[in-house]
């Protein structure tokens, strides 16, 4: 069979992690400004702006709430206010 007719073999996962295979070193790094940043450098700094956006998340939920639970305090004066009144 010629180069031009073989069928290509299908995509399998590998037995060995890259990191075994490069001695430790991860492939899929990028030069960035003379130093080098690896996929885990940028998984890291993603968790770390995800658990930032969390917790400002929890932080105006909290906010929401005290909110509303002034605005029901208010309400429920409202209504025993009128109920005195009939």
């Amino acid at each position: 069979m010629s180069e031009d007719t073989q069928k290509e073999a299908p995509l399998s996962t590998p037995s060995k992690s890259n990191a075994q295979i490069n001695d430790g070193k991860n492939t899929s790094q990028q030069q960035e400004g003379g130093s080098t940043v690896t996929i885990f450098d940028v998984a890291t700094e993603i968790e770390d702006m995800l658990n930032d956006i969390n917790k400002q998340i929890e932080k105006n939920s909290e906010e929401v709430s005290k909110i509303v639970n002034k605005i029901n305090d208010k309400l429920d004066k409202v209504d025993r206010k009128i109920r005195s009144q009939q």
